[in-house]
């Protein structure tokens, strides 16, 4: 039975331990690599996450006794479905940790999984757990984020932590606005500079995507002024606040992952750029986009050759996605962070882990990832952005055409 000094104060995320996943037709031989270096005797076996069983070592004892090595490899090769245990006791996810020291005085047993009604398996508890009084802190085992205008958000898929919603919203109007910004001040440069060189059809064939290109000269062109048009709003929004909130976020999650203490000091010289950034996405995407262009329009190219197109842009893409992603995010996307950009993120890290710490465990559904991912809020914030565009741009056009 646990200390209540030691436990008063904890919750079960604290001591739950995310296990090694085991399937029921995972060999015998597999689950005693999984726990030969681990501090696990025993393991639930799932399948697609929800709870099946335990297998503890003790189930591969008799192994021991056989002499014949063809016996041995036969009973190591085993399917760890015809070892487990159902009948064992769960924990459940709402119980507190005096309830839990309880359940394993009771049983007798050192590990038990933590199971929702649903039959969904959040991990184990181990019962020496409950008798330290200094337990590593629990933290979240994805977090992501979005930089806003106001402050830094963060989120587990579940939690959410920062600014909130109408923040999530402005940062959706604050990247319309620069889209529509840098598409205006390229295109209407583009507009302007032929004009005055006498050669507006020559605007409308680079500038309208429903023309087909004549000439791969012109096609090369319009991929110019598209690669233009995204160096524009990249350095749009390095200028813009959502470049420091965007490292700040980015530097707190880093700080969170590697376990350590969310201070200035150390999460100011956390790296900016983040493999998970949604700006590694729109890297690969644009680097997709603007080589199978190029390829499609390399003359002498015709027929089955530039069928190719497609899968060399997409070999390009494999290739450099990565690293294009890591420079955008350390030249335009980010941009080094204030103290007080450094203070929001360790307020919503701060604020996230102990929401996390405090809540029994939980599974979010599809829809409630959706929205803490605070997309959906971005694009209903950068509705009225492209709403007025779109209104002006038609009533300029109606005002050339009279």
């Amino acid at each position: 039975m646990p200390n209540p000094q030691n436990t008063e104060n904890l919750t079960l995320r604290s001591v739950l331990r995310v296990s090694p996943g085991i399937a029921p037709e995972d060999s015998l031989e597999r689950f005693i690599q999984l726990t030969r270096f681990e501090p696990y005797k025993s393991l639930p076996v799932l399948r697609d996450g929800i709870y099946l069983g335990m297998i503890s070592q003790e189930d591969f004892l008799p192994a021991l006794s056989l002499k014949n090595m063809e016996d041995r490899e036969t009973a190591l090769s085993q399917p760890v479905l015809q070892l487990l245990r159902s009948d064992l006791p769960s924990i459940r996810p709402d119980m507190n940790l005096l309830e839990v020291g309880e359940l394993f005085s009771e049983t007798g047993l050192l590990t038990l999984p933590v199971v929702d009604e649903n039959g969904w398996c959040y991990g184990i508890v181990n019962a020496g757990d409950l008798l330290v009084p200094s337990l590593p802190k629990a933290v979240p085992t994805q977090i992501g984020g979005m930089a806003t205008p106001f402050g830094v958000y963060l989120t587990d898929g579940n939690l959410q932590a920062g600014v909130g919603d109408r923040a999530l919203m402005a940062s959706g109007l604050l990247m319309a606005t620069l889209f529509i910004l840098s598409f205006v001040i390229v295109q209407g440069g583009t507009v302007g500079v032929l004009s005055l060189l006498h050669q507006s059809g020559l605007a409308n064939q680079l500038l309208n995507e429903d023309s087909v290109p004549k000439t791969p000269a012109i096609a090369y062109a319009s991929i110019g002024i598209s690669i233009l048009n995204t160096a524009v709003f990249l350095g749009l929004m390095r200028l813009s606040p959502l470049a420091g909130f965007h490292s700040a976020e980015h530097q707190t999650v880093h700080a969170i992952e590697r376990g350590e203490r969310l201070e200035t000091n150390i999460v100011s010289r956390m790296p900016r750029a983040h493999p998970r950034c949604g700006t590694n996405l729109i890297a690969a995407m644009f680097v997709f986009f603007t080589t199978r262009q190029i390829f499609e329009n390399i003359p002498y190219l015709s027929g089955g050759i530039a069928a190719f197109g497609d899968i060399l842009a997409g070999m390009t893409t494999l290739l450099t996605w990565r690293k294009a992603g890591t420079f955008l995010q350390e030249r335009f996307t980010t941009k080094p962070a204030s103290q007080r950009e450094i203070v929001s993120g360790i307020s919503a890290g701060a604020e996230l882990l102990e929401k996390y710490r405090n809540q029994p465990p939980l599974r979010s559904s599809f829809w409630r990832r959706i929205w803490c991912m605070g997309m959906v809020q971005a694009m209903i914030g950068s509705i009225p952005a492209y709403a007025l565009f779109m209104f002006l741009w038609e009533r300029c056009q109606h005002m050339l055409v009279r």
